[in-house]
């Protein structure tokens, strides 16, 4: 091959010569000191490859250079094949010009953008499995395609629908004045996150303006998160806001499209009260309650303080509605408990929270129920397997994530007498129910083996 380039990497990936071929696809490098090496090859269409027909140096073979001898290496191409891509607008099926294909893994980096039909053919591509991103024009999302395998002689033909981003914007302002209301914060829950409130969040503006940009086309319950401390936080509802997430509207984020929601906050009203033990009224110290359903991590949600030696609590900064707060304790020590004693949200007790003024829960946990037994059928390392358990009549989160030992085995504590459904996840495969309906009383042992389902 005429034109390659040929580099000399050291051990420790530190270049040590390089050159480019002749015509008759030769190169010498000479000065050389003693050592092994690795040897990168670049063709003149930009394809790279290590000694010997490796794809990174990680691979590579080491090559050793002896005193008073010349080392010759000869080195064959890896096969190729090609990609032949083809994006399309998903709603007009018209061709999208200009999107650009990228590697985001695999043997070799590939780029280039589709034609005015929409077509990008991409020859000489080294074989192998590929991740790629699709990049179309300004106003699209993009696509990542994985597993993408290109065999030697052949081309692969990947198809795209471009989608076009959603937008959501929502306007904060005074519910009694109709007044902008600047910093308060929007989190939207999608559909899939058992209602659970995250972290990220778009704060409103001056004009009390939030917007999420580029959006993929999906249904969001949205929580508003005053700042002020003036306004109480909301779930935003078909009337008005809401402390209660079954009453919370959907809000659909179509492509192309953006969907404007106004938000009347109210003035805040708070929650507070003491946490104990239900065995000995001891004070449960460094709980932090919720209004929200409580995720599988420890956080401390915005507006809580959390208990103290003596189990006092504070939740403030909340909307004059019903709200049903959760005390999960992420120590293993005692159960899950909803205000009102409950194990889940449909049990729970509504506390009517009213502007200005402090309603005050006190709660009394009981001991954590327990569920242990082997992972038959694992077979990836216990440090990616993660074992979680959802109440069967909501779908909440029930307790932390299990703890996995050696064996492998699982236990899962924190949980309140009621049925759970105990799922199984390893790497970044989906979640796999392991186990219809599973009853745990507070407090007890119940044993379960989980048979992984094989891949």
């Amino acid at each position: 091959m005429t034109n390659a380039g040929v580099s000399i990497f050291d051990m420790t990936q530190t270049l040590r010569g390089w050159g480019v071929t002749d015509v008759d696809g030769w190169i010498r490098i000479t000065n050389v000191p003693v050592g092994d090496y690795k040897i990168l090859f670049r063709s003149p269409s930009g394809r790279t490859q290590w000694a010997t027909q490796k794809s990174d140096f990680a691979t590579a073979d080491p090559i050793a250079i002896q005193a008073g001898v010349e080392t010759v290496h000869r080195e064959i191409s890896l096969p190729t094949g090609g990609i032949d891509l083809t994006v399309r607008d998903a709603r007009t099926a018209e061709p999208t010009v200009g999107a650009c294909l990228s590697t985001l893994s695999g043997p070799m980096p590939i780029r280039g953008c589709t034609n005015g039909a929409g077509r990008l053919v991409i020859s000489q591509v080294t074989v192998g499995t590929y991740t790629l991103l699709v990049t179309p024009p300004q106003g699209y999302l993009t696509e990542t395609l994985h597993d993408v395998v290109v065999s030697e002689d052949h081309t692969t033909a990947l198809a795209v629908a471009a989608t076009k981003a959603a937008r959501l914007a929502f306007t904060m302002r005074d519910k009694a004045t109709g007044t902008p209301v600047s910093g308060a914060c929007v989190t939207l829950v999608e559909a899939g996150a058992r209602g659970v409130v995250g972290t990220e969040s778009i704060c409103a503006d001056d004009q009390g303006l939030v917007r999420f940009d580029g959006m993929r086309p999906g249904r969001h319950r949205a929580f508003v998160r005053a700042t002020d401390s003036v306004h109480g936080s909301q779930w935003v509802g078909v009337h008005g806001g809401t402390g209660n997430i079954d009453r919370a509207k959907w809000i659909e984020a179509v492509a192309g499209q953006t969907a404007h929601t106004a938000v009347d906050l109210d003035r805040a009203g708070t929650i507070s009260g003491t946490v104990t033990a239900a065995r000995d009224g001891r004070p449960v110290h460094g709980l932090c309650p919720t209004v929200t359903p409580a995720g599988p991590s420890p956080s401390q949600p915005a507006g809580v303080t959390c208990t103290a030696a003596d189990g006092r609590y504070t939740i403030s900064g909340l909307g004059p509605y019903d709200w049903r707060p959760q005390f999960p304790d992420y120590t293993g020590a005692y159960a899950w408990t909803w205000s009102g004693g409950a194990a889940h949200r449909l049990d729970a007790r509504a506390i009517t929270v009213y502007s200005g003024r402090n309603r005050t829960v006190d709660v009394r946990l009981a001991d954590a129920g327990t569920v242990t037994g082997r992972l038959i059928g694992a077979t990836r390392p216990s440090e990616s397997i993660v074992v979680r358990a959802f109440n069967d009549r909501t779908g909440d989160y029930a307790a932390p994530e299990g703890r996995i030992l050696p064996g492998p085995e699982y236990v899962l504590t924190g949980l309140g007498s009621q049925k759970l459904v105990i799922t199984y996840l390893a790497s970044v495969a989906p979640d796999v129910a392991c186990s219809g309906p599973v009853e745990v009383e507070a407090g007890g042992v119940a044993q379960l083996d989980l048979v992984v389902p094989t891949p």
